[in-house]
């Protein structure tokens, strides 16, 4: 089954790189529907990764053209801004993919990048933690009030009571101090993944097995840990801007952590079944399971340039 689909998604690999005008079918089709969209940001980095930049510049800009028409007809401008800065990162990272070939730099890059727009939001709007907890407070109430004129009223007293204990809780307040951050994360993270898949896709055409060796060779230099372990001394502090800037901090440890789980199952008996689980218990326990992730991507890291360093001497 598995060498059935490999060999289904060469051909359409192929059939997809010998004609530009079929690439930008694919990709504009793809970017017309929403759950698909990401479909669209893979070949785009597909076609960047295999023929170069200006290629897949050309390709970004079909991907992008329904988000700007969209928006200008009146839909959220969210969607706009995802398809631009996500493709454009996506291109950005392909590029220096292409160039370089180090996850390394892809990752600097996206911690740059996040760390960035973070703080230019706070320069923005001075008290967007405020913001953030308006706009979810005020979310949930319409939720409610659906709900009620649904004719749901004892599903609306549930989630009411739940909510109240949520926000009671202080959870709210903690929640709206890093969602900023968050929302930069996940931006980031869907950004990694849709190249990691472009990577791969040309890795099965052109290079078997080879995204394998450039991810097992990743490994971060001593800056984000030292940042990260920064943010933390600062969020002691109740700095608002290290709360927000905690979770893109997070992302390239989290990368190398999971990176460093694989390398731990690599070659072990039902390693697939060890890994499945791993990825379920974190998706069951977040976010604290990201804790425990960045811990390892920090021992990691450091177990790394220890050893580096005691090679040298």
């Amino acid at each position: 089954m598995q060498q059935v689909r490999s060999h289904w998604l060469e051909k359409v690999g192929h059939f997809l790189l010998a004609s530009r005008t079929r690439a930008i079918v694919f990709v504009f089709l793809f970017s017309l529907v929403p759950f698909l969209a990401w479909v669209s940001k893979v070949i785009v980095g597909f076609v960047t990764l295999r023929k170069g930049p200006k290629e897949g510049a050309l390709m970004l800009l079909w991907a992008i053209m329904p988000a700007v028409v969209f928006a200008y007809l009146g839909h959220p401008w969210v969607l706009l801004f995802d398809a631009v800065i996500g493709g454009f990162l996506l291109w950005a990272m392909a590029c220096i993919l292409r160039a370089t070939g180090s996850w390394l730099r892809v990752l600097q890059l996206s911690l740059l990048v996040g760390s960035v727009g973070v703080i230019a939001a706070h320069c923005l709007h001075a008290d967007i933690a405020s913001w953030w907890y308006h706009m979810i407070d005020q979310t949930y109430h319409d939720k409610l009030q659906m709900m009620k004129q649904d004719g749901l009223l004892l599903q609306a007293q549930e989630v009411g009571e739940m909510y109240g204990r949520f926000k009671d809780a202080g959870s709210l307040l903690w929640v709206s101090r890093m969602s900023t951050g968050f929302a930069a994360m996940l931006s980031l993270a869907s950004t990694i993944v849709n190249l990691l898949m472009a990577r791969w896709w040309q890795g099965l055409l052109f290079n078997p097995g080879g995204l394998r060796q450039e991810l097992f060779r990743v490994y971060l230099t001593i800056t984000p840990v030292f940042l990260a372990l920064l943010c933390g001394v600062a969020m002691h502090f109740q700095q608002y801007l290290a709360w927000d800037l905690s979770p893109v901090l997070a992302l390239p440890l989290v990368f190398v952590g999971l990176l460093s789980c694989h390398r731990q199952f690599d070659g072990r008996r039902a390693a697939g079944l060890f890994l499945f689980m791993l990825y379920a218990l974190l998706f069951l326990f977040l976010p604290y399971s990201l804790v425990a992730v960045v811990g390892v991507g920090m021992l990691s890291t450091l177990m790394h340039w220890f050893q580096f360093i005691y090679r040298k001497k």
